[in-house]
């Protein structure tokens, strides 16, 4: 038994018999064991739940889940290492700094999903999710996503079937949408964007006429290799792409992952022809940044100061290469991993060398290098911070094959009255509970509650991807709340929304029977 399982036995008996014996937890509010426990790391957490039945509900809460990974966020976020095995090592740049050589020995290493059979290409992070393309080693043009919460060990079932029948796949991105809950990936190719949500194996493609990946890299279970450079990151709710249209001109398509729709934006003004090699994108303290090479004698770094406003471009920093003291073979695998205020850290990578660390302070002209274990193949600069946020598999609603809803007073207590003091938060909560039932084959909703559903922010204009499995709609006829009454749109545009995806599936109304109450 390792010191943390034991000092963790000591704390479940020391809070069980403070319990027992003292009642504190009973007079603690709940909103401050939450906040209390909501500071702790994962692994603690997932232990804690085994005290009481009380925390294990407190701690399994969405509220819970939300609250720790917001904490989790004001830490210091963690950088990832790619090593030799694949294992993915989440590092803070102080220890990568101070101890390059901790790969031998850390325990803290996240082995991927072992299975002979498979081979898991990293895509990205988000939310302390790890996102992987899944490639079938015997049928090499099969191949499918899935998630893993590598602090939780859970990992997804398969989404997004996709059949290459090419040997070049092009850019991968992973994102979430907050206004449904849902896990994004997407698949750029020529002139589309194949999208895939990780609640429904329906994906969509968006036509991008005349624009193309910027670059594209080999399926072969050997990565990391030749991928020194960054072309998609994930700023809030956005996906952002590099691309380049028919005149060979780069730009960034953002695409917003609730609305399915996108934006071009322009790089700044002063990147041409002066550059030498591909530009590169990325995301440092929630705002987007570009750099890339110029004339054979600088590296140049922008900041787009208003995201999505083309004139905030603002050149960040400007190094010359000779301060840096790089050889010019390797100028061009150079890739920002974070920013300071007085510098910026570099992580400067070569085909066949070891991979280095260049800290460069820009106020004193000052530059630190550290040479990176052998082991580390290459550093990603997506900040990582664990959490416990769920995995969706068949043990979930996806399994659920028949609903019926009938909860008027919780729908009134729940969604109604929190909507009449501007909260509107739970209604989306409520369409993202319907984003898992993917299976279902019958379907049985009260008019009220489609009436509550019509109150859904912006509910017609997002796609709806579930539901595709249905083959009957029971209505059932109950009349609407009053103080519906003034906030109600056609009911019959929710049916049809709720039947894009299956529109074969029969409707059927029902009449409303009230139970009668005996006398006593």
């Amino acid at each position: 038994m390792n010191p943390c399982q034991v000092k963790s036995r000591k704390l479940n008996r020391k809070l069980m018999k403070s319990r027992k014996s003292n009642g504190w937890v009973e007079f603690l509010p709940e909103e401050v064991i939450a906040q209390v426990l909501s500071n702790l790391p994962v692994k603690y957490l997932m232990q804690l739940r085994c005290v009481c039945k009380a925390w294990n509900t407190l701690l399994s809460h969405p509220n819970f889940i939300k609250l720790h990974l917001q904490q989790s966020k004001q830490n210091t976020p963690q950088i990832l290492c790619i090593s030799q095995d694949f294992s993915i090592l989440p590092l803070s740049l102080h220890t990568l700094l101070n101890n390059p050589s901790i790969i031998k020995s850390t325990k803290n290493c996240f082995p991927l999903p072992s299975n002979p059979d498979y081979f898991y290409q990293f895509i990205g992070s988000c939310n302390g999710l790890f996102c992987f393309l899944v490639i079938e080693l015997n049928h090499s043009t099969n191949n499918w996503f899935q998630l893993w919460n590598p602090a939780t060990n859970l990992l997804s079932n398969k989404f997004g079937y996709h059949i290459c029948n090419h040997s070049f796949i092009y850019g991968f991105s992973f994102g979430y949408d907050n206004s449904t809950d849902t896990y994004t990936t997407l698949n750029f190719r020529h002139h589309q964007l194949e999208i895939f949500s990780s609640r429904s194996n329906v994906g969509k493609i968006i036509q991008l006429p005349g624009m193309s990946p910027l670059f594209c890299w080999h399926l072969d279970p050997v990565p990391y290799k030749y991928k020194f450079f960054i072309y998609d990151v994930y700023l809030n709710g956005t996906i952002n792409l590099l691309a380049r249209d028919n005149a060979k001109q780069i730009l960034i398509i953002s695409f917003n992952l609730a609305t399915h729709t996108y934006t071009k934006l322009l790089p700044p003004q002063d990147f041409g022809a002066v550059s030498l090699h591909f530009p590169t994108i990325h995301v440092f303290q929630d705002s987007l940044y570009f750099s890339h090479h110029t004339q054979k004698t600088h590296f140049i770094i922008w900041k787009m100061t208003e995201f999505g406003i083309q004139n905030s471009w603002t050149q960040f920093l400007r190094i010359r290469y000779t301060d840096l003291d790089i050889h010019r073979t390797h100028r061009h695998f150079l890739v920002p991993l974070c920013l300071y205020d007085s510098g910026i850290v570099l992580v400067q990578g070569a085909k066949d060398a070891r991979l280095q660390v260049i800290v460069y302070n820009s106020s004193e002209n000052r530059i630190e290098k550290t040479r990176m274990h052998k082991q580390i193949k290459w550093i990603f600069n997506q900040n990582y911070v664990e959490s416990m946020v769920p995995i969706l598999s068949g043990s979930h609603l996806t399994s659920v094959k028949h609903v019926y809803i009938d909860t008027k007073k919780c729908l009134l207590d729940n969604f109604v009255k929190p909507l009449l003091s501007n909260l509107v938060k739970p209604l989306s909560d409520l369409r993202s509970w319907f984003l898992e039932l993917t299976n279902i084959k019958s379907l049985t909703i009260s008019t009220y509650t489609l009436q509550v559903l019509s109150l859904v922010p912006d509910l017609l204009k997002v796609e709806f991807p579930s539901l595709c499995n249905l083959k009957l709609l029971n209505i059932e006829m109950k009349p609407a709340a009053d103080r519906l009454s003034n906030k109600l749109i056609d009911t019959k545009l929710i049916v049809d929304y709720l039947l894009q995806n299956s529109p074969s599936a029969k409707v059927r109304f029902i009449e409303f029977v009230p139970k009668l109450v005996e006398a006593s």
